[in-house]
C-alpha cells in the first residue's frame, strides 16, 4: 500500500517552503484504475480538455476549467483523458498555512477550504468543487508555470515570489467558489478585529475582547469561528506570527527583540509559535531573505 502513497519528499525539499507543481498530460495518463493517496494536499486544475476523476467506486467526467481539491489520506485516480486533456496540480501543506490567506477566511471561504481547522472535517468528493472561467484560467496556469520555473531555479527571493503566488491563485479561484453554508462577512466583529490590528501584541483576554464586541465570550468565540474558522485568540497568534516573520527580516533585531514587539514572551515563545503555525524556526525564515 506504501507505494500507493505520494510521499512530501518526493515534492518538497526540507528546506524550502512546502508548495509545489506538477504537471499531467493526456499521454502520461496510463490508463490503469490503480488509485493512490498522498501525504500533501492538492489543488488540481483542469487546463484544456477533460479526463475522468476516480475515488472509490464514484466517477466525475472534469471539463476545461474544473478544481478538484484534494486532502490526505483520499484514494483517487485520474482515467480517460481527451487527447489535449491537461491537469495542473497545486501541491502544499495544509498543516503550514500562509497567515495572510487565514486571515482572509472570513471574506473568502475557499481558504477554509484550502486550511480545515482539521482534514479530517473536510469532506473529499470526487466533484469538482467548483469552475473557473476561461480569464482566470489563464492567470492561474501562468502563476503554477511561474511557481515551477521557481522550483526548478531558485533564485534569491524565489520564496517569497512562490508564496506570493500561491496566495494569487488561491484568492483567484475562491472568488470563483460559492457556497450556501459559506459564512457571511461578520460586520459586528469590527470592532473587535480592527482593535487586534492595533493590539495584537498587547496582553488582552477574551473576556475584554468580549466586552469590546459588545457580546459574551462564548458568543464571540461562535462567531469568530463562524467568520474566520479560529477563535478571537487564534486570530490574534496568527497577526502575531505574520508581523514578528515581516520583523525578521530585519536583520539587525534580535530575537527577543522580534518576540517583544510582536507580543510573544520572549525568543524561546517565538520560536514555538512560528513552527507550529508556519513550521519554520526563526533562522529558516531569515535564511530565506537576501543579505
Amino acid at each position: 500500500m506504501d507505494r500507493d502513497r505520494l510521499t512530501f519528499s518526493q515534492y518538497f525539499e526540507a528546506d524550502r517552503i512546502p508548495i509545489s507543481v506538477r504537471v499531467m498530460e493526456a499521454w502520461g495518463v496510463t490508463g490503469s484504475s490503480a488509485q493512490h493517496s498522498h501525504e500533501f494536499s492538492e489543488l488540481a486544475v483542469v487546463t484544456s480538455g477533460e479526463i475522468t476523476h476516480r475515488a472509490a467506486e464514484a466517477s466525475a467526467r472534469l471539463k476545461t476549467g474544473d478544481v478538484l481539491l484534494l486532502h490526505p489520506g483520499m484514494m483517487h485516480t485520474y482515467m480517460d483523458p481527451s487527447p489535449d486533456g491537461c491537469v495542473y496540480n497545486l501541491i502544499y501543506d495544509a498543516s503550514a498555512p500562509i497567515p495572510g490567506l487565514l486571515l482572509l477566511s472570513g471574506r473568502l471561504p475557499f481558504t477554509g477550504c484550502i486550511y480545515p481547522p482539521s482534514l479530517n472535517s473536510f469532506a473529499d468528493s470526487v466533484e469538482p468543487i467548483c469552475r473557473i472561467p476561461p480569464k482566470t484560467l489563464e492567470t492561474v496556469r501562468a502563476a503554477m508555470d511561474m511557481i515551477a520555473a521557481e522550483k526548478k531555479n531558485c533564485r534569491p527571493g524565489s520564496q517569497v515570489l512562490i508564496s506570493n503566488l500561491f496566495s494569487e491563485i488561491i484568492v483567484l479561484i475562491g472568488r470563483e467558489y460559492t457556497t450556501d453554508d459559506a459564512p457571511p462577512t461578520h460586520w459586528y466583529l469590527n470592532k473587535v478585529t480592527n482593535y487586534l490590528q492595533h493590539h495584537f501584541a498587547e496582553k488582552i483576554t477574551v473576556s475584554e475582547l468580549a466586552k469590546i464586541a459588545g457580546m459574551s465570550e462564548r458568543t464571540l468565540t461562535r462567531q469568530f469561528n463562524s467568520a474566520f474558522g479560529i477563535g478571537p485568540a487564534e486570530y490574534r497568534m496568527a497577526l502575531r506570527v505574520t508581523y514578528a516573520a515581516k520583523l525578521l527580516k530585519n536583520r539587525s533585531l534580535t530575537l527577543a527583540a522580534v518576540a517583544e514587539q510582536s507580543g510573544f514572551s520572549g525568543a524561546g515563545h517565538l520560536w514555538k509559535a512560528l513552527k507550529k503555525k508556519l513550521n519554520l524556526t526563526p533562522a529558516q525564515i531569515r535564511k530565506k531573505e537576501p543579505g
